[in-house]
């Protein structure tokens, strides 16, 4: 290989190169366009960002303090339930010795 040989080897090649490289940063620039954007629609982005922290701490409040009102309405319908169930089993037995006093006189 002659001299001009190389040397037209060596700038098509450095050419490609910087081609390459020129291609490569245009597609990494569209690709992170975003980033490039203003400060402001960060500044906001972040605002929002934080609003919606805010929002998330303050269901999980108000769904804690649900699930405590839930709780207590529940053990409260427990009780009231088992409240029921003694009279009911109380007002049985008193039905169920009416009944064998009323046997008990008609049988006499």
């Amino acid at each position: 290989m002659d001299s001009t040989a190389l040397t037209y080897t060596i700038a098509g090649t450095l050419f490609l190169a910087v081609l390459v490289g020129w291609c490569l940063r245009w597609m990494f620039s569209r690709l992170n366009r975003a980033n490039r954007g203003d400060p402001s629609a960060q500044g906001d982005m972040a605002a929002r960002l934080l609003a919606a922290e805010e929002a998330q701490k303050m269901a999980e409040a108000k769904l804690v303090s649900v699930e405590v009102d839930l709780h207590k309405k529940l053990s409260q319908t427990e009780a009231e339930l088992a409240a029921t169930f003694e009279t009911l089993g109380s007002v049985r037995r008193e039905l169920e010795a009416a009944n064998h006093a009323l046997a008990a006189r008609e049988g006499n």
